[in-house]
This record gives structure tokens, C-alpha cells and sequence, in this order.
């Protein structure tokens, strides 16, 4: 009986572009592109700068659970250091992604929840 040869895995071929892409929406960060818009529609756009912002990140991803956050989580675990990589994003990306809905559950017998009739 043959068997074929078990085929090894190489590292992933994933490439993100951390130098012109917001690392949170992936779109392209340009200052030259915020600069077209009015004030009032303009976003920042921050260098990561501190090395322990990967690590935030991955924790908000994980504490997320979402689909956003599995892929945020993809694009990091393709890189060492954002620092190194000049990875760039969007202010209000950062916003949208480390804000989380909490839902609050109706608990029994919870007084400010009831109709009164």
C-alpha cells in the first residue's frame, strides 16, 4: 500500500501593507487624501509608536469575538513589531474597534425594566 507524501505547511503567504493601509479597515491611509476633504470630514491618521500596541489590539480583537477582530488578529499575526513596520491607521477606526456593545440582559423581577400598569 502507498502512500503519498504529507505535505508541511509553510508560514502563511498573508501580506497586509502596514505602511499605507489603516490596520484596523484596510483602506488606504493618505494624508494627501484627508487633506481633499472638508475639516469636518477629515480623519487622523496616528503612526503606531509604542510597542505595546500590538498587544492591545490583539487583546481588544479577542475581547471583540467578531469577525472585525479575527481579521485585525490575522493582520498582526503576520508581523513582529507595528513600530518596525511603520503601520499607520485611522483615529476613528481605533474609536469603532475598541468600542464594544455591551447588552445589557433584562434581569427577573427588575423593577426599572417593568411596565407598570
Amino acid at each position: 500500500m502507498m502512500t503519498s507524501p504529507v505535505k508541511c505547511k509553510l508560514r502563511s503567504t498573508y501580506v497586509f501593507n502596514f505602511k499605507k493601509n489603516c490596520l484596523f479597515c484596510d483602506k488606504k491611509c493618505s494624508i494627501e487624501n484627508e487633506l481633499k476633504k472638508s475639516k469636518e470630514r477629515r480623519d487622523i491618521i496616528y503612526n503606531v509608536c509604542t510597542l505595546h500596541f500590538k498587544q492591545s489590539v490583539e487583546d481588544m480583537a479577542k475581547m471583540r469575538n467578531d469577525e472585525w477582530g479575527k481579521t485585525v488578529l490575522k493582520r498582526l499575526d503576520s508581523v513582529i513589531c507595528l513600530v518596525a513596520e511603520e503601520a499607520i491607521y485611522h483615529k476613528s477606526c481605533e474609536r469603532k474597534f475598541c468600542k464594544i456593545n455591551h447588552h445589557k440582559k433584562k434581569r427577573r423581577g427588575d423593577v426599572r425594566k417593568m411596565k407598570m400598569h
